[in-house]
């Protein structure tokens, strides 16, 4: 698909996309971001990597396909691209329309780190808010989540775990720098360190006036009991036991073993020095 992003920028709130390597914390940040009387949000949608890449994979795959059957036979790329965009743009409406006064549109699906291409050529006037964790603790966490029984999909080892750390990172650390203040990186370890200073920093960097941050309702263990009260678009409801697990910076050591931590780093390591996670080797 040719990338090339166009230049007409959208009118009405700014849209944010939070993306980052699956067990990053995203859900957690979406949930104190989500707080802010200007940012309006709902749990996560899949637009992008379940619908609308969907549409342009069957596109492409037509261009070879031995019947001529097909979206071809009435649109070209352009005008896939004209549909997808007033598709996707509808949705985010929708959830603008939830807090009228927000001046954010924040659209929260940790795995659009593999569809930020097609986000980008469809919405070119989009923030991405890239969050990155330590991969040793992804890789844990990971780990563990493939063992509840609501999770779905193939049971990852180690190795395949660190690789899909390397490869999302790499797209939100390296391929979105591009962007330039549009991308902003947040290390999970600053946002546990200093809450209130971290949050501060992020709100000033959208134009968001500064919100306390609520240690009490936004603890782990706050999520973790979940909000009964909440509708199910609410970020803050969840239904999945052990969501949430324990939200600790070093826990991974008490879960990995140093044969895992060493397959880990070898695999993550250069990456891991960029982003200022010291190996154990």
């Amino acid at each position: 698909m040719n990338n090339t992003e166009p230049s007409a920028v959208a009118a009405g709130p700014k849209k944010l996309f939070l993306v980052g390597c699956p067990r990053s914390g995203t859900t957690w940040l979406q949930i104190v971001l989500g707080s802010h009387p200007k940012v309006s949000t709902v749990r996560e949608t899949h637009l992008f990597d379940h619908y609308v890449n969907e549409l342009y994979q069957r596109f492409q795959a037509e261009e070879y396909a031995f019947s001529k059957d097909g979206l071809r036979n009435v649109l070209d790329l352009d005008g896939l691209d004209a549909l997808c965009r007033g598709f996707s743009q509808g949705v985010l409406d929708r959830i603008a329309a939830l807090k009228p006064e927000a001046t954010i549109i924040l659209e929260k699906t940790a795995s659009h780190i593999w569809s930020t291409r097609v986000m980008r050529r469809l919405h070119p006037d989009a923030w991405f808010l890239h969050v990155v964790r330590d991969p040793r603790a992804v890789v844990a966490s990971i780990l563990a989540y493939s063992n509840q029984s609501w999770a779905g999909g193939e049971k990852p080892d180690v190795p395949m775990a660190a690789k899909l750390w390397r490869n999302a990172v790499t797209i939100g650390h390296v391929e979105l720098a591009q962007l330039g203040p549009r991308r902003i990186e947040l290390r999970y370890e600053d946002m546990t360190d200093d809450p209130e200073g971290t949050l501060r920093r992020l709100l000033a960097a959208l134009d968001l006036e500064p919100i306390a941050y609520d240690a009490a309702q936004f603890s782990i263990d706050a999520l973790r009991q979940g909000n009964g009260d909440a509708p199910t678009r609410d970020p803050r409801w969840e239904n999945r036991e052990n969501f949430f697990r324990r939200g600790t910076v070093d826990g991974w050591r008490q879960d990995l073993s140093p044969q895992d931590v060493a397959i880990i780093e070898a695999i993550c390591g250069d990456l891991m020095a960029e982003l200022g996670y010291t190996p154990e080797a």
